[in-house]
C-alpha cells in the first residue's frame, strides 16, 4: 500500500516543484519580503501602458504594515519612518543548512510535500517561526506522514522572545525556548535543497542525502543582533536509529533514470547526549542569489562525558563563504569549509567530499573521513550586465568557470583536533602531499534560476567529465 501511494504521490510532489517557476511564466514573481533582498517586477504590456505610471510601493504591502504589537503594525522599538520586518529573524536555522529558503526563496509555510527514497511521499503541515509583536510566545512546528515508512513524523516547540533596540542599533532578538521532535533527519542539507532533491529523486532515482531517524527533545537559548548575528546554545536528548530505503518508484522512466536508488546507509543507533553552540554572520546583500558580503557559520558540540548518553565526542564545523564583485557584471564566489573532531565520531556526523556542491567530478560522497577541508572557488560573468544593450543576446544569462580543492581523512590519532589542519598554517609545503587534496575544475551556465555543469577532476581518480544540473547557487 504504502509503494503504491508513493508512487501515486509523485505527480503531487512534481506540481508543488513546478509551480513556483510556471507560475512566474505567467503572471510575474511574487516573493515575501523579508527587508533583505526584496524586490518587484512590475508588469509591462501595451495594454497596460494608458494610464499613470504605477509606483512600485503601491503594488506591495510590506509585512511590516501588517504586523507587530503597535497600532500601526510597527516594532515598539522602531525609530521614525523605518519598516520593521519580523520575517527577516526567522529561517536562519535552514540558512545555515541549505545557505537559501529552498530554490524559489519560499518560506515553508502551511501544506508541503517532498519526495526521497527513505520516506517516499511525506505530506506535512507546516508552521514556521513568526515573531508579529515586541515581546511574546512564538509557536513553530511540523506533522506529517510518510507513505513509504507508513507512518508519522513530528516537531513541535515553542519560544518566548522578546526584541529590545540599544540606541543607534537595529532591534536585537532575545529568545529562550524547547522543542520535541521524532522525524527523519539528514546532515546533507547544505548540499543541495530539499525541493531539488525531491525533483532529482521524483524523475531520476538520485537520491543525494542519507537519511536517520531521529527522536527526542532539547531546550535552547538564541541572540540575534540586528538580523545579521546569530548566536545559539542548546542541549539536546536524542535517539539516532538507521533508515532504510521503503519506495524505488520514479514519475516516470526516461533514458537519464538509474535502475535503482542508492541504498540509504546504516549509522550508530546511539543515544546522544550534548551541548552545542551555534553562531552565524549574514552580511550578504541578497540570501537567494547574493552578489557582496561574507556569510559565515560556526558549530561546536560536545557529547558524553558528564553528560551521559551512548557517544562522547567534541565536533567542530565551519563554513565561511565571500561574494566579491570584480567589475561590472563579474563576480567571484568563494568558500572554505573546515570539519574536525576529538574523539569517535558517529558514523551519522563524518564528513563526505565529492560531486555536488563539493569536488565536482568526482563521484558522489567518493570520500569520507572525521577530517575536512574544502575550497570552492567560482567567477561568474552576468550577460544582461557585463554586455549590457550590446550585440549578444545574454537576458538572464551567466557564465562561469569554477575550481574545487579539498580532502576528507581518518585522523591517525583521534584526540588530536588539529590533525593535519595544522599543516594550513604551520607546514603549509607538507599541504599537497599528507592532506592528498584533490582538485576538480570546470564550466557552468546559468539560466534564470537553473544551471548546468561540467566538471573534471584533475587526478586519475575521477570519473571524466561530469554534467550536473542545478536549480540555484552551488555556494
Amino acid at each position: 500500500m504504502g509503494k503504491i501511494a508513493s508512487t501515486l504521490f509523485l505527480g503531487f510532489v512534481l506540481t508543488i516543484l513546478a509551480a513556483p517557476s510556471s507560475l512566474s511564466a505567467l503572471v510575474g514573481k511574487a516573493l515575501r519580503l523579508d527587508g533583505v533582498d526584496d524586490f518587484v517586477e512590475t508588469p509591462d504590456a501595451p495594454d497596460l501602458r494608458n494610464g499613470a505610471p504605477i509606483a512600485d510601493e503601491e503594488m506591495v504591502v510590506p509585512p511590516s504594515a501588517k504586523s507587530g504589537s503597535g497600532a500601526d503594525g510597527k516594532s515598539p522599538h522602531q525609530a521614525p519612518g523605518r519598516d520593521w520586518n519580523p520575517d527577516s529573524y526567522r529561517g536562519w536555522e535552514r540558512r545555515w543548512d541549505a545557505g537559501m529558503a529552498n530554490a524559489w526563496n519560499i518560506e515553508p509555510d502551511g501544506l508541503m510535500g517532498r519526495y526521497n527514497r527513505v520516506e517516499g511521499g511525506y505530506l506535512a503541515w507546516n508552521l514556521p517561526r513568526t515573531y508579529h509583536s515586541g515581546t511574546g510566545l512564538a509557536n513553530y512546528g511540523e506533522v506529517g506522514y510518510s507513505l513509504g515508512q507508513e507512518e508519522f513524523s513530528y516537531r513541535a516547540g515553542a519560544e518566548v522572545f522578546s526584541f529590545y533596540k540599544p540606541a543607534n542599533a537595529e532591534d536585537n532578538l532575545v529568545t529562550v525556548g524547547g522543542e520535541l521532535h521524532d522525524l527523519t533527519d539528514t546532515q546533507d542539507g547544505w548540499v543541495l535543497t530539499e525541493e531539488e532533491n525531491s525533483f532529482n529523486a521524483a524523475l531520476f532515482r538520485r537520491d543525494f542525502r542519507d537519511y536517520y531517524r531521529r527522536t527526542g527533545w532539547s531546550i535552547y537559548t538564541g541572540h540575534n543582533f540586528g538580523g545579521s548575528l546569530q548566536v545559539t546554545g542548546r542541549y539536546g536528548w536524542d535517539e539516532f536509529s538507521s533508515l532504510s530505503n521503503s519506495v524505488d518508484g520514479v514519475a516516470f522512466d526516461n533514458r537519464f533514470t538509474l535502475d535503482a536508488f542508492r541504498r540509504n546507509p546504516a549509522i550508530d543507533d546511539v543515544q546522544i547526549r550534548s551541548l552545542r553552540a551555534d553562531i552565524q554572520l549574514d552580511t550578504r546583500d541578497k540570501r537567494h542569489d547574493p552578489d557582496q558580503g561574507w556569510f559565515a557559520n560556526a558549530m561546536f558540540e560536545r557529547a558524553g562525558g558528564v553528560l551521559s548518553g551512548d557517544a562522547e565526542f567534541k565536533r567542530y564545523l565551519g563554513d565561511l563563504r565571500r561574494y566579491q564583485p570584480v567589475g561590472r557584471g563579474t563576480r567571484v564566489d568563494m568558500r572554505l569549509r573546515v570539519g574536525t573532531a576529538n574523539g569517535r565520531l558517529p558514523s551519522q556526523f563524518l564528513y563526505d567530499l565529492g560531486g555536488l556542491s563539493t569536488l565536482r567530478g568526482y563521484g558522489f560522497k567518493q570520500f569520507s573521513g572525521d577530517r575536512m577541508v574544502l575550497l570552492n572557488a567560482e567567477y561568474w560573468i552576468d550577460g544582461d550586465a557585463y554586455w549590457q544593450h550590446r550585440a549578444m543576446p545574454m537576458e538572464d544569462m551567466a557564465m562561469g568557470v569554477f575550481f574545487d580543492m579539498g580532502s576528507a581523512w581518518f585522523a591517525d590519532d583521534a584526540q588530536n583536533s588539529f590533525d593535519r589542519l595544522d599543516y594550513l598554517v604551520n607546514q603549509p609545503p607538507r599541504i599537497e602531499e599528507d592532506l592528498d587534496l584533490k582538485k576538480s575544475f570546470g564550466f557552468g551556465i546559468k539560466l534564470g534560476d537553473s544551471r548546468l555543469n561540467i566538471a573534471r577532476a584533475l587526478d586519475g581518480d575521477g570519473q571524466g567529465w561530469a554534467f550536473s544540473a542545478r536549480f540555484g547557487r552551488t555556494l
